[in-house]
Protein backbone atom coordinates (compact mmCIF):
# COMPACT_ATOMS: atom_id res chain seq x y z
CA UNK A 1 0.00 0.00 0.00
CA UNK A 2 1.65 3.57 -1.05
CA UNK A 3 1.34 5.66 2.38
CA UNK A 4 0.05 9.34 1.52
CA UNK A 5 4.01 10.06 2.92
CA UNK A 6 5.00 8.30 -0.26
CA UNK A 7 2.46 10.12 -2.06
CA UNK A 8 3.47 13.84 -1.28
CA UNK A 9 6.63 13.58 -1.87
CA UNK A 10 6.38 12.19 -5.36
CA UNK A 11 4.19 15.50 -5.76
CA UNK A 12 6.90 17.37 -4.19
CA UNK A 13 9.49 16.05 -6.84
CA UNK A 14 7.49 16.85 -9.67
CA UNK A 15 6.61 20.01 -8.45
CA UNK A 16 10.31 20.79 -8.13
CA UNK A 17 11.06 19.13 -11.41
CA UNK A 18 8.50 21.59 -13.19
CA UNK A 19 9.92 24.56 -11.57
CA UNK A 20 13.18 23.79 -13.10
CA UNK A 21 11.91 23.41 -16.43
CA UNK A 22 10.13 26.82 -16.17
CA UNK A 23 13.07 28.45 -14.67
CA UNK A 24 15.31 27.32 -17.90
CA UNK A 25 13.14 27.76 -20.13
CA UNK A 26 13.17 31.02 -21.90
CA UNK A 27 11.13 33.77 -23.81
CA UNK A 28 12.80 35.76 -26.30
CA UNK A 29 10.75 40.00 -26.86
CA UNK A 30 8.77 38.15 -29.71
CA UNK A 31 7.35 35.67 -26.96
CA UNK A 32 8.72 32.69 -28.46
CA UNK A 33 9.69 30.14 -25.72
CA UNK A 34 13.42 28.80 -26.43
CA UNK A 35 15.45 26.36 -24.31
CA UNK A 36 19.04 26.97 -23.44
CA UNK A 37 21.60 25.22 -24.81
CA UNK A 38 23.22 21.76 -22.69
CA UNK A 39 26.81 22.88 -23.31
CA UNK A 40 28.08 26.25 -23.85
CA UNK A 41 30.26 27.29 -26.79
CA UNK A 42 32.16 29.48 -24.45
CA UNK A 43 32.69 26.06 -21.60
CA UNK A 44 34.37 24.33 -24.95
CA UNK A 45 36.98 26.82 -25.37
CA UNK A 46 37.79 27.89 -22.14
CA UNK A 47 36.83 24.90 -20.33
CA UNK A 48 35.22 26.14 -17.31
CA UNK A 49 33.79 22.42 -16.21
CA UNK A 50 29.97 23.80 -16.64
CA UNK A 51 27.72 21.12 -17.98
CA UNK A 52 24.73 23.35 -18.57
CA UNK A 53 23.45 26.54 -19.37
CA UNK A 54 20.67 27.84 -17.29
CA UNK A 55 20.66 31.57 -17.28
CA UNK A 56 19.76 35.01 -19.54
CA UNK A 57 22.35 36.04 -21.81
CA UNK A 58 23.33 39.99 -20.55
CA UNK A 59 22.27 40.84 -24.70
CA UNK A 60 18.57 39.22 -23.78
CA UNK A 61 17.84 42.60 -22.02
CA UNK A 62 20.03 45.19 -22.29
CA UNK A 63 20.91 45.50 -25.32
CA UNK A 64 18.22 47.84 -27.54
CA UNK A 65 17.60 48.76 -30.99
CA UNK A 66 19.89 51.96 -30.52
CA UNK A 67 22.84 50.44 -28.89
CA UNK A 68 23.16 47.55 -31.92
CA UNK A 69 22.76 50.69 -34.37
CA UNK A 70 25.47 52.66 -32.24
CA UNK A 71 28.03 49.70 -32.31
CA UNK A 72 26.93 48.89 -36.09
CA UNK A 73 28.48 52.64 -37.13
CA UNK A 74 31.18 52.34 -34.71
CA UNK A 75 32.66 48.52 -36.09
CA UNK A 76 31.36 47.84 -39.51
CA UNK A 77 31.31 51.64 -41.28
CA UNK A 78 31.20 50.05 -44.40
CA UNK A 79 28.39 47.75 -44.07
CA UNK A 80 26.91 50.17 -43.01
CA UNK A 81 27.75 52.93 -45.82
CA UNK A 82 27.04 49.98 -48.57
CA UNK A 83 23.83 49.07 -47.91
CA UNK A 84 22.69 52.73 -46.85
CA UNK A 85 24.14 53.80 -50.47
CA UNK A 86 21.70 51.28 -51.94
CA UNK A 87 18.33 52.36 -50.09
CA UNK A 88 17.59 55.58 -48.31
CA UNK A 89 15.17 53.55 -46.02
CA UNK A 90 18.25 51.69 -44.62
CA UNK A 91 18.44 52.61 -40.68
CA UNK A 92 20.13 50.32 -38.39
CA UNK A 93 18.01 51.60 -35.23
CA UNK A 94 15.16 50.30 -37.42
CA UNK A 95 15.81 46.82 -37.11
CA UNK A 96 13.80 44.40 -35.27
CA UNK A 97 14.04 41.35 -33.94
CA UNK A 98 12.58 38.36 -35.50
CA UNK A 99 13.62 35.44 -33.27
CA UNK A 100 15.82 34.14 -30.88
CA UNK A 101 17.06 30.44 -31.68
CA UNK A 102 19.52 28.39 -29.13
CA UNK A 103 22.42 26.83 -31.40
CA UNK A 104 24.00 23.68 -30.69
CA UNK A 105 27.97 23.48 -32.51
CA UNK A 106 27.46 21.36 -35.44
CA UNK A 107 30.99 20.15 -35.44
CA UNK A 108 34.08 20.21 -32.97
CA UNK A 109 37.44 19.37 -34.92
CA UNK A 110 41.32 19.61 -34.05
CA UNK A 111 43.13 22.86 -35.62
CA UNK A 112 45.69 22.07 -38.20
CA UNK A 113 49.01 22.91 -36.87
CA UNK A 114 52.95 23.56 -37.79
CA UNK A 115 53.57 24.77 -41.32
CA UNK A 116 49.30 23.77 -41.88
CA UNK A 117 48.47 26.35 -39.72
CA UNK A 118 50.90 28.94 -40.42
CA UNK A 119 49.64 28.46 -44.02
CA UNK A 120 46.29 28.80 -43.21
CA UNK A 121 47.03 32.08 -40.81
CA UNK A 122 49.20 33.90 -43.88
CA UNK A 123 45.83 33.45 -46.21
CA UNK A 124 43.33 34.32 -43.74
CA UNK A 125 44.25 36.22 -41.28
CA UNK A 126 42.83 39.64 -42.68
CA UNK A 127 39.66 38.06 -42.72
CA UNK A 128 39.43 36.49 -39.37
CA UNK A 129 37.84 38.38 -36.95
CA UNK A 130 39.79 38.61 -33.97
CA UNK A 131 38.88 38.59 -30.06
CA UNK A 132 41.06 41.34 -28.15
CA UNK A 133 43.24 39.13 -26.82
CA UNK A 134 43.90 36.98 -30.37
CA UNK A 135 43.47 33.90 -28.86
CA UNK A 136 40.07 33.07 -30.70
CA UNK A 137 38.70 34.70 -33.91
CA UNK A 138 35.71 33.98 -36.19
CA UNK A 139 35.47 32.68 -39.20
CA UNK A 140 33.05 32.94 -41.62
CA UNK A 141 35.46 32.99 -45.06
CA UNK A 142 37.75 29.93 -45.00
CA UNK A 143 34.35 27.51 -45.98
CA UNK A 144 32.79 29.87 -48.64
CA UNK A 145 36.04 30.93 -50.13
CA UNK A 146 38.97 29.00 -50.61
CA UNK A 147 42.13 31.09 -50.89
CA UNK A 148 45.75 30.07 -52.67
CA UNK A 149 49.30 31.96 -53.23
CA UNK A 150 50.76 31.32 -56.21
CA UNK A 151 55.15 31.58 -56.42
CA UNK A 152 54.85 35.33 -57.14
CA UNK A 153 53.12 36.22 -53.70
CA UNK A 154 49.70 36.81 -55.98
CA UNK A 155 46.33 35.19 -53.89
CA UNK A 156 43.50 33.75 -56.04
CA UNK A 157 39.95 32.75 -54.45
CA UNK A 158 37.87 30.08 -55.31
CA UNK A 159 34.28 30.37 -54.49
CA UNK A 160 31.72 27.27 -52.61
CA UNK A 161 27.95 27.88 -52.59
CA UNK A 162 27.72 26.91 -48.75
CA UNK A 163 29.52 29.42 -46.01
CA UNK A 164 30.23 28.23 -42.19
CA UNK A 165 30.37 30.39 -39.08
CA UNK A 166 32.96 29.17 -37.12
CA UNK A 167 35.11 30.04 -33.95
CA UNK A 168 38.93 29.38 -34.32
CA UNK A 169 40.50 28.60 -30.74
CA UNK A 170 44.38 29.24 -30.88
CA UNK A 171 45.19 28.56 -27.33
CA UNK A 172 43.46 24.69 -27.51
CA UNK A 173 43.23 24.24 -31.36
CA UNK A 174 39.93 23.76 -31.87
CA UNK A 175 37.30 24.71 -34.58
CA UNK A 176 34.30 24.84 -33.38
CA UNK A 177 31.46 25.22 -35.97
CA UNK A 178 27.99 27.38 -34.94
CA UNK A 179 26.49 26.62 -38.18
CA UNK A 180 26.76 26.38 -42.06
CA UNK A 181 24.19 28.76 -44.29
CA UNK A 182 23.49 27.44 -47.88
CA UNK A 183 23.60 29.71 -51.18
CA UNK A 184 20.47 32.00 -50.16
CA UNK A 185 22.72 33.79 -47.25
CA UNK A 186 26.23 35.29 -47.20
CA UNK A 187 28.07 36.10 -44.21
CA UNK A 188 29.59 39.28 -44.98
CA UNK A 189 31.25 41.13 -41.73
CA UNK A 190 31.15 40.75 -38.07
CA UNK A 191 33.32 41.45 -34.77
CA UNK A 192 33.30 40.56 -30.50
CA UNK A 193 31.48 42.76 -27.94
CA UNK A 194 33.22 41.29 -25.50
CA UNK A 195 34.76 37.86 -24.78
CA UNK A 196 30.87 35.98 -24.78
CA UNK A 197 29.25 38.24 -27.33
CA UNK A 198 29.73 39.04 -31.41
CA UNK A 199 27.59 40.52 -33.91
CA UNK A 200 27.70 38.83 -37.84
CA UNK A 201 26.62 41.30 -40.57
CA UNK A 202 24.63 39.24 -43.39
CA UNK A 203 22.54 39.45 -46.53
CA UNK A 204 19.97 37.10 -47.19
CA UNK A 205 19.10 36.19 -51.05
CA UNK A 206 15.02 36.49 -51.98
CA UNK A 207 15.75 35.72 -55.76
CA UNK A 208 18.26 35.83 -58.20
CA UNK A 209 19.15 39.81 -58.33
CA UNK A 210 16.75 40.64 -54.77
CA UNK A 211 18.49 40.50 -51.22
CA UNK A 212 17.60 41.73 -47.38
CA UNK A 213 20.34 42.76 -45.21
CA UNK A 214 20.43 41.52 -41.54
CA UNK A 215 22.35 40.49 -38.18
CA UNK A 216 23.08 38.05 -36.18
CA UNK A 217 23.78 39.01 -32.04
CA UNK A 218 25.33 35.72 -31.02
CA UNK A 219 26.12 34.67 -27.38
CA UNK A 220 29.02 31.95 -26.97
CA UNK A 221 28.03 31.56 -23.46
CA UNK A 222 24.17 31.09 -23.67
CA UNK A 223 24.35 29.68 -27.24
CA UNK A 224 21.80 31.99 -28.06
CA UNK A 225 21.76 34.00 -31.18
CA UNK A 226 19.09 36.55 -32.03
CA UNK A 227 18.22 37.65 -35.38
CA UNK A 228 17.96 41.46 -36.35
CA UNK A 229 16.11 42.10 -39.61
CA UNK A 230 15.26 45.56 -40.84
CA UNK A 231 12.03 47.23 -39.64
CA UNK A 232 10.23 47.69 -42.48
CA UNK A 233 10.80 45.45 -45.96
CA UNK A 234 14.25 46.80 -47.19
CA UNK A 235 15.27 45.07 -50.42
CA UNK A 236 18.33 45.55 -52.28
CA UNK A 237 19.38 44.73 -55.65
CA UNK A 238 22.85 44.48 -55.53
CA UNK A 239 24.93 41.99 -53.38
CA UNK A 240 28.96 43.23 -54.19
CA UNK A 241 30.00 43.75 -50.19
CA UNK A 242 32.47 41.39 -50.60
CA UNK A 243 34.24 42.38 -53.30
CA UNK A 244 35.69 45.86 -51.79
CA UNK A 245 36.94 43.29 -48.58
CA UNK A 246 38.89 40.79 -50.82
CA UNK A 247 39.72 43.17 -53.36
CA UNK A 248 43.23 41.80 -53.73
CA UNK A 249 42.24 38.27 -54.56
CA UNK A 250 41.99 37.82 -58.03
CA UNK A 251 39.87 35.66 -59.90
CA UNK A 252 37.16 35.59 -57.20
CA UNK A 253 34.43 37.45 -58.88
Amino acid sequence: MISFRNIRFQILILLACSVWVVSCNQRDETGVRFRPAKQSVLNLIEESGKDTVCSDSLFLKRTGYKEIASMIETHLPEWNRYYSRLTPDFRIEKFRIISTVTIEPEEIMPLNTGKELAKFLDLYRPYLIWSTDNQKAIDIFSYNITLEKDENGNIYGFRDVDSQLSIIDLVRHKRIVLMTQGPSVELQDGFWLNRNVFIIAFSKGIDNDTYVPGLMLIDIKTNLARYYSPGKKIQVKENKYLRAKFKEVKNLW
